[in-house]
Formats: structure tokens, C-alpha cells, sequence
């Protein structure tokens, strides 16, 4: 019985200790909060005149999946404001520091024939400059939309802290009570031989 309220003392000691070091304050996962130090928009939202077409465009970095970007584009008749059907819409990007190219081709939404959406995986983080080509009805055109940041990934060293302090107070932990075993299987040996 000692020994079980010596081993849950020790391990309420120690994780006491730990949470006093790491505070409810340190240890965080994830929110909203974690995309402070940006170098340049996370989003875009542009109106845009290319040739025959009007052109809305918006771009967003995920949050949910490193390196992607959102790209919606809605490609109107810049003369009656009229959604263009059977455009071809594509989205080219490039890279400010590497030079890394991209392309995708954004596909129509059902429900919104004149919205065409593609999502990105842009690989490096930095600034991304984005441009739209469009082929449709009203003849082809290209216009340089804008920039979009894709956040450098953080390192959350807290977490790996958590878990080596917890996996040696579990392991000390372990040694004691081995340790306490065996002076027990002692101490019955001892006692049997007189």
C-alpha cells in the first residue's frame, strides 16, 4: 500500500512541476491566432478587367492544409455582366525567391456556372504571384492577379518537451517500483531464511 501512494505522489509531483513550467499558456496545438508573422496576404480578393471579361478573383492560403491555396475565379461578360459559359479558365503561379512554377486548370461549379475553383499545392512557403488565363467565347486572355503568402510551418518543440518529460517520469516510475519489488522479494527472502 506504501508503495502505490509513494508511486501516485511522485507522479502527481511531477506533473504538477511540469504544468507549472509549460503553464495551460504554452501548450497549444492550434488557432486561429498562429499566422501572425506573414510576409505579404494570405488572401486575395480582386476585381479585375482582362479583355472581354470581368473577372473576380479570390485566393486564400488554407488552414487546414499546409502549402494549398484556394483559387476562385468568377469570369463574367465585361460588356453586360453576364456569367460567360464554356470558358477555359487556368491558373499559373510562380514562385517570388525559387522561380517554381505552377498551373491548374479550375473547373466550373455546378451550382454557379460562372464560378470556376481550383485548389493549389504550392510546395514552398513565401509569396506565390498569381495569374488567370482565360479561353472562351470572348476570345483568350491572360492578367496578372496578385500575390498570395503560404505561411512558413511552424516547429511546436513544446510538445516534444511534453512528451520527454512524461515518458522519463513514466520510466521513473517503472524503476521504482521494479525497485520496490525487489527489495520487497528481499526482505521476504530474508525473513523466510531466519
Amino acid at each position: 500500500m506504501r508503495c502505490i501512494t509513494s508511486c501516485t505522489f511522485a507522479l502527481a509531483l511531477a506533473a504538477l512541476l511540469l504544468y507549472s513550467l509549460l503553464g495551460p499558456g504554452l501548450v497549444r496545438a492550434q488557432e486561429a491566432g498562429q499566422q501572425e508573422n506573414l510576409a505579404g496576404p494570405v488572401r486575395i480578393d480582386r476585381n479585375l478587367i482582362a479583355g472581354n471579361y470581368s473577372l473576380f478573383v479570390e485566393a486564400e492560403a488554407s488552414n487546414l492544409s499546409l502549402g494549398t491555396a484556394l483559387v476562385s475565379v468568377a469570369v463574367l461578360n465585361a460588356a453586360t455582366g453576364e456569367p460567360v459559359p464554356g470558358a477555359s479558365v487556368e491558373i499559373h503561379t510562380i514562385h517570388d525567391v525559387t522561380g517554381e512554377t505552377g498551373w491548374a486548370t479550375a473547373l466550373p461549379v455546378p451550382e454557379r456556372p460562372e464560378i470556376y475553383r481550383a485548389r493549389m499545392k504550392l510546395e514552398n512557403p513565401g509569396a506565390w504571384d498569381l495569374s488567370v488565363e482565360i479561353d472562351g467565347p470572348l476570345g483568350r486572355e491572360a492578367t496578372v492577379v496578385g500575390t498570395v503568402a503560404i505561411p512558413q510551418p511552424k516547429q511546436y518543440w513544446v510538445g516534444s518537451v511534453v512528451f520527454a518529460g512524461m515518458s522519463g517520469v513514466l520510466l521513473c516510475g517503472l524503476l521504482y517500483v521494479l525497485w520496490t519489488i525487489r527489495r520487497a522479494q528481499k526482505q521476504r527472502e530474508a525473513a523466510n531464511a531466519t
